[in-house]
C-alpha cells in the first residue's frame, strides 16, 4: 500500500455561489504526518529453524531457479499460487 503524500502546491476549493470569487472561498490544505510504520517481522516455526540448522537440507539449485524467476517476474502465475494454497492447505490439515 502506498501512503498519500500531502503536497503543499495542491489546494482545493468548495462550491462557489452565482457571482462569488473563487479566490475567496479556496481552503488551505491541513499538514499531514504519515504514521509511524511497523518494523516488518518474521516468525519461524520449529521445523524452519531445524532445516535452516541443516545446511546440507538447502536445496540450493531450486532457491536460484525461483530467485530467478521471481527477479524475472514469471514466478507468480495463478496456477502456482492455486498449489501452494492448495499444499499449505492439505498440510495445515494433517497437522
Amino acid at each position: 500500500m502506498t501512503p498519500i503524500s500531502f503536497n503543499p502546491a495542491i489546494t482545493s476549493t468548495i462550491a462557489l455561489r452565482p457571482g462569488e470569487d473563487s479566490a475567496a472561498r479556496q481552503v488551505e490544505p491541513k499538514s499531514y504526518t504519515p504514521p509511524a510504520r511497523a518494523a516488518d517481522q518474521v516468525e519461524l516455526s520449529d521445523a524452519a529453524r531445524q532445516a535452516a540448522a541443516d545446511p546440507s537440507s538447502i536445496r540450493y539449485d531450486l532457491v536460484s531457479k525461483v530467485r530467478e524467476q521471481i527477479a524475472s517476474g514469471t514466478y507468480e502465475t495463478p496456477g502456482r499460487t492455486a498449489v501452494a494454497i492448495d499444499e499449505m492447505t492439505r498440510a495445515l490439515r494433517a497437522g
